[in-house]
């Protein structure tokens, strides 16, 4: 049982939803992989980003071990999304995703205490880095984590 808690943690199948409600949520007409899984980093650890905004995954000191670890999954969990119709695939700069009405209709359906708490987080980590781009995110990341490194040491 535990290590089938284990693979279900961080992966596609948990980051689906999550996926969705960051292309419900956040203001932008379509996002890459990387995007995605900066967003869905920000959102779970929105205190980092956000101060605060409450963590959803509770204070890890290893929580930036994640970013690199999360994009498989990221990547699978749009795989699906797209076989399933929840979303389109734009070639633009690269693979972009666009959340489909099907997409939307099932994200408007995610009503737990969970994924309420997510789209609040998510609006935070919009509020105050809307002007950035997807460099600017994956700097910012970057920076904390080596931040975060010092500290820990």
């Amino acid at each position: 049982m535990q290590r089938e808690m284990q693979r279900l943690y961080n992966s596609g199948f948990e980051i689906e939803p999550r996926i969705l409600l960051i292309s419900c949520t956040y203001s932008l007409p379509s996002f890459s992989e990387d995007m995605f899984s900066m967003l869905d980093f920000m959102a779970i650890y929105s205190n980092e980003f956000a101060p605060g905004v409450p963590n959803l995954h509770g204070d890890n000191s290893f929580k930036f071990s994640e970013v690199a670890a999360k994009k498989e999954s990221v990547r699978a969990a749009i795989k699906r999304l797209v076989c399933e119709g929840f979303l389109n695939v734009i070639v633009e700069k690269g693979f972009m995703y666009q959340i489909t009405d099907s997409g939307k209709k099932y994200a408007d359906s995610l009503e737990s205490s969970y994924a309420i708490q997510y789209k609040y987080n998510l609006l935070e980590i919009q509020k105050r880095y809307s002007n950035y781009t997807e460099q600017d995110l994956s700097v910012l990341i970057r920076e904390k984590a080596v931040k975060s490194g010092r500290e820990e040491v």
